[in-house]
Parts: structure tokens; C-alpha cells; sequence
């Protein structure tokens, strides 16, 4: 990403927050607010061209540039391992995220029959393998995952205090 794409992303964020800023007082009929806060968005802006400017124009910014595409190049292999290890969670998380239902991670509640369930399956065994985690999983109709962290959790929650 040069430094004129980085400007322009940064430029398009602040306009974003500038107009919803914006639209907020004006839905609350604070209109003498809005001068202010365009003159406050003008000066960020003008901040953000000016540091990215002199971050352009400096040696340095080549090998940060380089750093981050290293960093990139392991998040893409993490996210490889991830898609062999868990494909259906991890389609299931970028289908959410991409139709923006993900503002923040939300609880998910498990049944009280599949609880039953998994407290009797921890009863006969406290550590189960993946294909047990599925099996458990399928029969409660919750995800794999979500049985390996009830799993866990209950662990840690049994062990004697001292």
C-alpha cells in the first residue's frame, strides 16, 4: 500500500465519522455544534496528511512497508491452518462478518438438554479427542469448538480450590 492509498484511507475514515458525527447532532437538533466539530475533522485531517507526508518522504517507511507485508504473509498461513483445522466455524465466522452481524463477540447460550448432555460426556470422560468433541457436538447441535471451550471451562471450574 503506498503512502498516497494509506492518505486516502485515512482521509475516507475521517469523513466517515465526520458525516455519522454529524448526522447525530443533527438528529438531536444541536446545530451550533456541527461548525465546530467540521473545523476539529479539518484539523485531524490536516494532521493525518501532514504525518503521512513526512512518513512518505522518510527511508524508514520502505521497511516498515516490508514489515507489514511479512506480518500479512503469517496472518494469511494462520488463516490457512485455521481453515483446514476448523472450516465450517471459521466459513460460518466470514459469512457473519462480512454481512456485518459481528459488532462484538456475542455469547452463545447453550441449551439446557445439550448441557445435560455434555455434563454427562464429561462424567465418562473429562479430556475427549476431536472425533468424540463432533460426535458430543452433533448430538447437542452445537459446534465443535464450542464443545472443546464447554469442555475446558468445566475443567477449570472443577478443580479443587485450595
Amino acid at each position: 500500500m503506498s503512502a498516497r492509498d494509506i492518505r486516502k484511507e485515512g482521509g475516507k475514515v475521517l469523513e466517515d465519522s465526520l458525516r455519522s458525527e454529524r448526522n447525530a447532532l443533527l438528529a438531536i437538533g444541536a446545530t451550533a455544534a456541527v461548525d465546530r466539530l467540521e473545523r476539529h475533522y479539518k484539523r485531524l485531517l490536516e494532521g493525518w496528511e501532514a504525518a503521512i507526508m513526512e512518513i512518505s518522504s522518510d527511508d524508514k517507511y520502505e521497511s516498515l512497508l516490508h514489515g507489514f507485508a511479512i506480518e500479512k504473509g503469517q496472518m494469511e498461513t494462520e488463516m490457512r491452518c485455521m481453515e483446514r483445522q476448523w472450516p465450517r466455524e471459521l466459513k460460518e465466522y466470514k459469512e457473519c462478518f462480512a454481512s456485518g452481524c459481528i459488532d462484538k463477540k456475542k455469547r452463545r447460550h447453550i441449551p439446557e438438554s445439550s448441557r445435560e448432555l455434555l455434563e454427562k460426556a464429561f462424567k465418562v470422560k473429562r479430556f475427549p479427542n476431536s472425533k468424540e468433541r463432533e460426535r458430543i457436538a452433533r448430538e447437542c447441535g452445537i459446534s465443535p469448538l464450542q464443545v472443546r471451550v464447554w469442555f475446558t471451562n468445566k475443567r477449570a471450574r472443577s478443580k479443587p480450590r485450595t
